[in-house]
Formats: structure tokens, C-alpha cells, sequence
């Protein structure tokens, strides 16, 4: 973790050097700030990961659609309330359901990333971006998301999906397009979105 964190660091401290010192400068967060932003991500992560785990192990592979679709938005939630000044969520290129759809701050990191994994043949281990919302400055702090092979149960092949979950797949997301991944495939985004001044 140190490792993934000295290169945000290092990214972020290239960024501040390329900055206009222009009347429209933005003041970067402190390093403490991007820090206290990557844990709460690591750990809205994780809340997810550990919990999909638990219902699969209940219910059974079957159940994980229904988790996705439902529980994840209310686990988010949960974890929002655990961080008042942050928010989160999860997108990318090919989504299922069409409420992750990315705005245009998420479309301009998700390409970011994929140029940056077919130029390198890796994915960067996290990305800060400055956004402006409603006049206030915020900051957004990213990770990549990876297919795992619990995720192929849902994502992978199509042929070899259970029919049980493609069936629920076509009746509840129609326009589904987040199939046919491979184990390691780059799956999307999560983000932490925060002011920096909130947390000084």
C-alpha cells in the first residue's frame, strides 16, 4: 500500500508542477488529505468485496446479481454515512445498470486509464482529478477496477454464464453490457469524491 500511495503522491506533486499559476490555479489537497481519501476507498472496496463474498456463500452464485443490483447501492450508502465528507462510487465504460453510466469527469479518467494500460500494459494504481460542481471545488480520487473470478460468475463469457443469471440478467438490464470479460480485464472505476478544506 505504501508503494501504490508514494506514486499518487508522485503523480500528485507532477501535477502541482504543471499547473498555471494563473488567477486559476487550483489549490491541491495535502498529501494528508489524499491519504485520509485513498483509505476510506480502500475501505468502501473491501465493504463490498467481503460482503458479495458472505451472500454468495449463503445463497449461492445466483444470489450475486441480486447483491449488485440492490444491496451495493445500499452498502455505499452505509459506508457514506461512515465518511460524512466523502462520497463514492462505482462506473465504467460498459455498465449494467444504467445509473452507473459515467459523467463526462469519469469518462475523461476512464480514458486516462485505458491509455495508459495499452501504452504500459498496466493500470496506474490511482488517479486525482480536480472537478468544479454547483461553483464549489472538489476532488475526485480513483482506482481501478479488475474482473476477479468471482466476477465472471455475473461478467464473464456469455456461453458460460448460468442460464439462471443471464435469464435475470436480460429481464432486469435489458441493454446489459457488462459481459464477455476476461479474469484481470480492466472492469471500471470507483472513486472518492471530497472537499479538501473539509478535512483540514
Amino acid at each position: 500500500m505504501k508503494h501504490t500511495f508514494s506514486i499518487s503522491i508522485f503523480m500528485l506533486i507532477l501535477f502541482l508542477g504543471a499547473c498555471d499559476t494563473s488567477e486559476n490555479e487550483i489549490n491541491m489537497p495535502d498529501s494528508a488529505s489524499v491519504q485520509a481519501a485513498d483509505l476510506a476507498l480502500m475501505d468502501f472496496g473491501k465493504t463490498l468485496k467481503k460482503q458479495l463474498i458472505a451472500q454468495m456463500k449463503k445463497k449461492g452464485v445466483d444470489s450475486a446479481l441480486a447483491f449488485c443490483s440492490v444491496s451495493a447501492q445500499s452498502i455505499t450508502n452505509e459506508v457514506s454515512e461512515k465518511y460524512p465528507d466523502y462520497s463514492f462510487k462505482r462506473t465504467s465504460d460498459k455498465v449494467r445498470n444504467p445509473l452507473n453510466k459515467p459523467d463526462i469527469y469519469e469518462e475523461e479518467v476512464m480514458v486516462y486509464f485505458q491509455n495508459q494500460l495499452q501504452t504500459t500494459g498496466q493500470l496506474p494504481p490511482s488517479y486525482l482529478q480536480p472537478i468544479e460542481l454547483n461553483g464549489s471545488q472538489f476532488f475526485r480520487y480513483y482506482k481501478p477496477l479488475k474482473i476477479g473470478a468471482l466476477c465472471l460468475n455475473c461478467h464473464g463469457d456469455q456461453t458460460h454464464i448460468s442460464a439462471t443469471v443471464a435469464k435475470k440478467i436480460t429481464e432486469n438490464y435489458p441493454q446489459d453490457e457488462a459481459v464477455n470479460y476476461s479474469l484481470n480485464d480492466f472492469r471500471g472505476l470507483m472513486w472518492v469524491e471530497f472537499k479538501s478544506d473539509s478535512l483540514k
